[in-house]
């Protein structure tokens, strides 16, 4: 079975370095579409998972409320920092998440969390 652990390869740098661009809502409407946030339930409440992202990302709860969005057929919350070069991250129910770089995109990121990767 492959090791779902980030090792110390380029593509580890990938995930960890501070190159995002800036995401305007809409940007993120269009790769996300519509959502019905009442069909998912969370063992955290979403105020600690905003309080979690906020700690990771370095932006405050406020700020965040207009930079995430629910991934409701996977049970996530995708949030990204609006700041160029800012990180991005995927969080789930329980509090499990993955953190990358700008550098790597929205589907990669996604497609490495449903792989079971983890940081």
């Amino acid at each position: 079975m492959e090791d779902k652990n980030i090792q110390n390869t380029e593509e580890e740098k990938l995930l960890t370095e501070d190159t995002n661009p800036e995401l305007a809502p809409e940007d993120v409407d269009a790769i996300f579409g519509e959502c019905d946030e009442e069909d998912v339930k969370w063992n955290m409440t979403r105020e600690e998972l905003d309080a979690a992202a906020s700690e990771i990302l370095g932006v405050d709860t406020e700020t965040l409320k207009g930079c995430s969005k629910e991934i409701a057929e996977d049970a996530l919350l995708y949030y990204w920092n609006p700041k160029r070069g800012g990180l991005h991250m995927l969080i789930d129910e329980t509090g499990e998440k993955l953190v990358a770089g700008s550098i790597i995109s929205f589907e990669k990121l996604l497609e490495e969390f449903r792989g079971g990767r983890r940081n």
